[in-house]
């Protein structure tokens, strides 16, 4: 019984660890935005696809979740940026894909509805010094 559980759990780590590698990590400029039905969503900028977020949010936009992303909020609004994805599905055209972001970076946040210019969320760009 011992070794069926051992070979089980094996088997299950294999199969993890195969499945990371068959859809590897990318970083991607796109446009997040919340809505009904799938919660967080990204188009591909440049596409004309996008993906499902699962999971866990990375710091940079838990901090702003609730301010920009919440839909009842008066400044709901798009998050522009190059974000860090893993997929956890195939790609396959028509259907959207699952990814698990990583990490967002040059962050930009637009308000829907345009009651003030979109701004730079500095602590997400990296210092440049001239």
């Amino acid at each position: 019984m011992t070794g069926l559980l051992v070979s089980l759990l094996l088997n299950a780590t294999v199969l993890a660890m195969t499945q990371d590698a068959a859809y590897p990590c990318f970083t991607h400029h796109g446009r997040l935005s919340s809505q009904n039905g799938i919660a967080i969503r990204i188009w591909l900028i440049g596409t004309k696809r996008s993906v499902g977020v699962d999971g866990e949010l990375p710091q940079a936009i838990k901090d702003l979740e609730d301010l920009y992303l919440s839909l009842t909020s008066e400044q709901h609004s798009y998050i522009f940026g190059d974000f860090t994805m893993c997929p956890t599905s195939p790609d396959i055209p028509g259907h959207t894909r699952h990814v698990r972001l990583t990490a967002a970076t040059n962050l930009v946040v637009q308000v829907i509805n345009r009651q003030r210019p979109p701004f730079k969320v500095i602590s997400t760009w990296k210092s440049r010094r001239f």
